[in-house]
């Protein structure tokens, strides 16, 4: 599957990026999970960035990628119905891992004062 970084496959990033300026480009991408969602604080987020601009999201509700540049909102349905899969597994792993690192601090869910910093 690849390193975490590496959501895109580097055809797809070069296609994306075809209409670009030739030269260097930066792809980044930030996923963070938390112990107790709540309103507005969802338990998985994923957030991806093309030399500093947004350009996709991952909704954890509705469990689904979200373009938010024009330029990749014309990438083909196999390659939303790929990430979605790719999204749903990692919000899976992340959840497990939460609940393994609550576990390893004996912390419990609910639990008054128990902030774990990793």
């Amino acid at each position: 599957m690849g390193a975490p970084g590496s959501l895109l496959p580097l055809p797809i990033l070069l296609l994306l990026l075809g209409g670009a300026e030739s030269g260097s480009h930066s792809l980044q991408y930030f996923l963070t999970a938390v112990s107790e969602p709540g309103p507005g604080v969802p338990e998985f987020t994923l957030a991806g960035y093309v030399d500093g601009q947004r350009f996709v999201e991952y909704d954890a509700e509705a469990q689904q990628m979200r373009p938010l540049a024009p330029w990749v909102r014309e990438a083909r349905p196999e390659f939303w119905e790929r990430e979605n899969q790719v999204h749903k597994l990692r919000q899976t792993c992340f959840r497990g891992k939460v609940r393994s690192h609550e576990h390893l601090y004996n912390q419990s869910r609910g639990e008054k004062g128990s902030e774990t910093q990793w």
